[in-house]
């Protein structure tokens, strides 16, 4: 027994891509406004920072790896693996540059920001799972069969 795709070719990972980012971006904005609100602007920008990063670079590596998989699905695990070192270094980065700029001693609170980026990537993984088992992906395409296979094997 087989079932009908619900979704365009190619649509999928695009929907995986809002669906994580938009609970992403929700849950940076609660968590933004109630660092505004518990700890003052330093913290409410921290947390609005950490999460905005995350964000950036969690749909970059998505992006990225589904724009290579639709060209040629057998490099997608090397570039998988590529991208995800890659979202580590450059977080690594931008990270090392706030400190090196003194923007984490006065504008970003360092504890909202650090808190957030890692809710956010908590947030970003729960939601990319739960939307990438909503899209019904196919593994493989059968062969069509022609009409004049299909009448003959019926005849039979």
């Amino acid at each position: 027994m087989t079932t009908d795709h619900r979704d365009a070719p190619g649509s999928s990972g695009t929907s995986v891509l809002l669906g994580a980012g938009a609970v992403t971006l929700v849950a940076t904005g609660l968590v933004a406004s109630l660092a505004l609100v518990v700890s003052g602007p330093a913290a409410g920008r921290g947390a609005l920072v950490g999460g905005v990063l995350a964000l950036a670079v969690l749909s970059f590596g998505t992006l990225s790896l589904n724009l290579v998989a639709g060209v040629m699905p057998g490099a997608s695990l090397a570039l998988a693996l590529l991208t995800y070192g890659l979202q580590v270094v450059f977080t690594a980065t931008v990270l090392v540059a706030l400190t090196r700029s003194g923007l984490l001693e006065s504008a970003l609170d360092r504890q909202w920001l650090g808190g957030t980026l890692i809710g956010a990537v908590l947030i970003w993984m729960v939601g990319h799972v739960r939307a990438a088992t909503r899209v019904r992906i196919l593994i493989y395409d059968l062969p069509e069969r022609h009409e004049a296979t299909t009448a003959e094997a019926d005849a039979r």
